[in-house]
C-alpha cells in the first residue's frame, strides 16, 4: 500500500483539495483504498491454517479483485461470487471477473440475484459444502485493519488546516477510518460530509455505524475526546443516485463513477457554500 498525495484543483476559480486515494494500491491491484487493511487480515488468516477465503461481490466494486490480488500474494486461493442476471453480468463484472481469474481465483455465479445480504447466506450455504474450511470475508471489507490503515493517512493532511471534508460512503469503513485519523492527530474540522452512494439507504444508521466502526464515541469525557470535539458538523447525505446510477459530471482527476463521483458532484454543486479550504477524500478510479 501507498502513501497518496494531496493534490490541488479548481472549480470555476474556487479551489479544493483532492486526496489521492485511488493510489493507495500498488498495481495490478485495485485502484481502491478499501483494500486498505487486507493484506494484513489475510496474513493473520493464513497464520492461523486458513487457505482459501471468499468474498460475496457486487456488480460494480472493485472488492473482489482485491481480494484475489492479495490472496494470490500470499499463496492462498479466493473464491468470488458474483450476481448474474438473466443477461448476463452486468457493469463493471466482466471487466473484474477477467482481474480476479488472473489472479488465480475460482468465480461462482449467483443466478437470480437478490439483495447483497440474501446472496451473502446463499454463498455462505455453498461454501460450507464446496470449500470446507474457507473463510467467509465480511461485506464492504469493513475490518478494525482497514480502518486503522484509513486512519494513518489523515495525519497527511494537517499542514493544509483543511475545515471541510467530503468523502462518499458505501459501508462506512473509509468514513469511519477519517474520523479516527482526526482524533489520533488531534486534527480539527469544521465539517464532514459524507455522502451515500446509495440514495435508500437510512443516513441516521449509517452514521451510527460510522461511529461504531471508528470506535469514537459522539461525546468525550475526561480522559478521551469524542466526535464533537473535534468534528463540529459530522453529516451522513443521502445522494440523488441508485446504487448502479452514474452521475453525468466530469472530475479532473480519476473518480469511480459509482460511487465518488457522487459525492464529487455534491461538493461541486456547493462547492461556494462549503468552508474552505475544502479536501475532497477520492476512494477508488
Amino acid at each position: 500500500m501507498i502513501d497518496t498525495p494531496i493534490e490541488l484543483y479548481a472549480n470555476n476559480g474556487i479551489p479544493y483539495f483532492v486526496k489521492r486515494e485511488d493510489l493507495s494500491c500498488k498495481k495490478p491491484g485495485p485502484p481502491f483504498a478499501k483494500v486498505r487493511g487486507l493484506y494484513p487480515v489475510l496474513f493473520a488468516l493464513k497464520e492461523k491454517g486458513i487457505i482459501s477465503v471468499a468474498y460475496v461481490d457486487t456488480a460494480i466494486s472493485m472488492a473482489g479483485w482485491g481480494v484475489s490480488y492479495f490472496a494470490q500474494e500470499l499463496g492462498m486461493k479466493a473464491i468470488i461470487y458474483y450476481p448474474k442476471y438473466k443477461d448476463g453480468y452486468r457493469y463493471e463484472q466482466a471487466k473484474h471477473i477477467k482481474l480476479c481469474q488472473k489472479f488465480g481465483a475460482t468465480i461462482i455465479p449467483i443466478e437470480k440475484p437478490q439483495m447483497l445480504q440474501i446472496n451473502r447466506n446463499i454463498a455462505k450455504k455453498r461454501l460450507v459444502v464446496d470449500f470446507p474450511g474457507s473463510y467467509m470475508l465480511p461485506s464492504g471489507l469493513t475490518f478494525p485493519e482497514t480502518v486503522e490503515e484509513v486512519s494513518k493517512e489523515v495525519a497527511s493532511i494537517k499542514p493544509f488546516e483543511i475545515k471541510t471534508i467530503i468523502i462518499c460512503t458505501g459501508s462506512g469503513a473509509m468514513t469511519a477510518g477519517i474520523v479516527k485519523g482526526l482524533i489520533e492527530n488531534n486534527i480539527q474540522i469544521h465539517t464532514l460530509l459524507s455522502v451515500q452512494v446509495h440514495k435508500n439507504k437510512n443516513a441516521i444508521r449509517s452514521k451510527q455505524k460510522i461511529m461504531t466502526l471508528s470506535g469514537v464515541p459522539l461525546r468525550g469525557d475526561l480522559f478521551r475526546k469524542g466526535i464533537m470535539d473535534i468534528i463540529q458538523n459530522f453529516e451522513v447525505i443521502n445522494g440523488d443516485y441508485l446504487y448502479e446510477e452514474v452521475p453525468q459530471i466530469k472530475s479532473p482527476f480519476p473518480c469511480n463513477p459509482y460511487y465518488d463521483l457522487k459525492a464529487y458532484e455534491f461538493m461541486i454543486n456547493n462547492l461556494g457554500k462549503l468552508l474552505q479550504p475544502i479536501l475532497f477524500w477520492n476512494i477508488g478510479e
